[in-house]
């Protein structure tokens, strides 16, 4: 799932790539769900995550053979989908998606902490760049998802948020990596 910049348009979206890092898992060999949509309550859109997972549950995909990513406010929206599915063999990325202390971004990282990570389950890896000055460690949130095997990664690659704007080694390489769980 992207981030809230392709929500919001402008010029800052025409640098984001989604479309190209969707390919670039399918290059991969990975069966790859994404859509558009419009802009969204976080919890409204991990609802309709959740039920999606159902589905495919429902239809016979083992957990383990799935895994949700997201960047940004999409991976505010991984996390919280973790604390609605709360299944303990699904793998969550979390690229860039808890707001630092301060910024307008840290009330989602707060809110989710504070109200829904300790009925987290699943793996949940946490992925930032040291040089974003938007978002930065899930630190409060990972500490209260008692439930979750989790672990975060800082990127020194540079390129800050927008890193995660288009597909780059480095990143992908963490998300097939958990895909695969070879943590």
């Amino acid at each position: 799932m992207y981030g809230a910049v392709l929500e919001w348009g402008g010029r800052r979206s025409q640098d984001y790539r989604y479309n190209d890092i969707l390919s670039e898992l399918f290059s991969k060999g990975f069966v790859v769900i994404g859509e558009t949509r419009n802009f969204v309550n976080p919890n409204e859109y991990a609802d309709k995550v959740a039920s999606q997972v159902n589905k495919l549950l429902s239809a016979g995909v083992i957990p383990k053979n799935i895994t949700i990513a997201g960047h940004s406010k999409g991976g505010l929206i991984s996390m919280i989908s973790s604390s609605i599915i709360q299944n303990s063999d699904i793998v969550y990325i979390n690229f860039a998606g808890c707001g630092l202390a301060g910024s307008q971004f840290e009330r989602g990282t707060v809110e989710f902490s504070n109200s829904k990570a300790s009925r987290s389950k699943g793996y949940l890896i946490s992925v930032y760049d040291r040089s974003d000055a938007v978002s930065g460690s899930c630190k409060v949130a990972l500490d209260k998802m008692v439930q979750t095997k989790s672990k975060e990664i800082v990127l020194e690659v540079g390129g800050g948020h927008e890193l995660f704007y288009k597909p780059h080694k480095d990143w992908i390489q963490i998300l097939v990596n958990s895909a695969n769980r070879s943590f």
